[in-house]
């Protein structure tokens, strides 16, 4: 989970005292279409997955998408 809350704090260019796993990333100022993407695109190439739309849209916590991971990376 650490790794993972660094990769946040890097990739949307946070404070990493800031980022806590239940936080609502939708919320921090920094984010916007771009991050969104950033952030997609740091999934796909840390963790070698593509989250669905769909799916991503219904995510709103840090700890929603980190579960995500944990149970479809590897799959």
């Amino acid at each position: 989970m650490e790794r993972f809350l660094s990769l946040v704090t890097e990739v949307l260019l946070l404070d990493d005292t800031d980022v806590k796993i239940n936080d609502n990333f939708r919320e921090y100022d920094e984010w916007d279409s771009l991050s969104a993407l950033s952030f997609l695109a740091m999934l796909n190439e840390e963790y070698d997955i593509v989250i669905s739309r769909r799916e991503f849209d219904d995510m709103t916590t840090l700890h929603d998408v980190y579960r995500y991971l944990c149970d479809n990376v590897g799959s």
